[in-house]
C-alpha cells in the first residue's frame, strides 16, 4: 500500500516539474525576439514615422524581400529591448549588408517595426 501511495503522491509532482521546462530550445524567449510581438511601447503610435540610431549584428539578408533582419541591442529612444528582428530597407542598402557584420543603423519607425534608412559598419 505504501508503494501505491507514494505513486499517487509522487506521480502529480513529476508531472508538473515535466510541464514547466521548454523542450523546444530552437525558439527564442519573447523577450528575445520580435516574431508575433506588437511595438513593446503603449505609447508607440507616437512613435511613428520617428528615426532612431541603433546597433546590432546583419544576421539575415533577403534581397527578394528587401528585408535584413538585425539582432540589435536595446534602442532606448524607441522604447524597445534587445531582440532579433527583420526590417524593410532600400535595395541599396539591403545589397551593401553582411550577414556576421556588425552595424550601426538608422531607422524610421512604422506601425510594426521599421524601415533601415542607414546602415554603416562598426
Amino acid at each position: 500500500m505504501k508503494t501505491v501511495t507514494s505513486i499517487l503522491l509522487v506521480g502529480p509532482a513529476l508531472l508538473l516539474a515535466a510541464c514547466g521546462s521548454n523542450g523546444d530550445k530552437s525558439e527564442p524567449t519573447a523577450a528575445g525576439t520580435a516574431k508575433g510581438m506588437a511595438m513593446p511601447d503603449a505609447g508607440a503610435a507616437s512613435m511613428v514615422g520617428k528615426t532612431v540610431k541603433g546597433v546590432g549584428e546583419v544576421t539575415a539578408v533577403d534581397a527578394a524581400a528587401g528585408r535584413i533582419t538585425l539582432k540589435h541591442q536595446a534602442i532606448a529612444e524607441a522604447h524597445w529591448p534587445a531582440m532579433t528582428m527583420a526590417f524593410s530597407a532600400p535595395m541599396p542598402i539591403v545589397a551593401k549588408a553582411k550577414v556576421g557584420e556588425q552595424v550601426a543603423f538608422d531607422l524610421k519607425l512604422g506601425e510594426a517595426g521599421g524601415e533601415i534608412t542607414d546602415l554603416r559598419p562598426r
